[in-house]
């Protein structure tokens, strides 16, 4: 049995390719199955280019398939090396295409019951007061204030 709900989920409606028996030709070879691939897929095809997407075992079956479903742009600890090793701009630029692509996401209604939560209500929650502020604190630094964020620590 899958640990994973979203394998767990999918389990009956899974669908099977076959396998690649010969030589093709495509526009564009995407490698890996998993969202990135798939994302990139979708957008490519939208722009009518021609796609074909490589996955060695089951779309969707690793690191996509065994995630928390959680979609978020509050990556402090990555922000912060951002910031030590490649400067604010960088950090910056990773911060909006992280929140283009939650735009996206809920423009295009790609999942249906996506629903925008503030970051303290979320897993942020159980941290301490400590790394609320610091995280903050990250935020400003990088110039991205754009999210009200609270002192409390629940």
């Amino acid at each position: 049995m899958d640990n994973s709900y979203w394998i767990s989920s999918v389990k009956d409606n899974k669908k099977e390719y076959e396998k690649l028996q010969e030589e093709i030709k495509t526009e564009i070879a995407i490698i890996g199955g998993g969202l990135t691939g798939l994302s990139c897929g979708y957008y490519l095809s939208k722009e009518n280019k021609e796609i074909v997407i490589l996955e060695k075992n089951t779309i969707c079956s690793h690191t996509s398939g065994n995630t928390t479903g959680k979609i978020t742009s509050g990556h402090g600890l990555f922000y912060n090396y951002l910031l030590q090793t490649e400067g604010k701009n960088k950090a910056k630029q990773y911060l909006e295409a992280n929140e283009k692509a939650i735009e996206n996401i809920e423009k295009q209604r790609i999942y249906k019951q996506f629903e925008r939560i503030s970051e303290t209500n979320g897993t942020i929650q159980k941290q301490s007061k400590q790394g609320i502020q610091l995280r903050k604190r990250l935020y400003i630094k990088i110039g991205i204030m754009r999210y009200k964020m609270t002192d409390r620590a629940g």
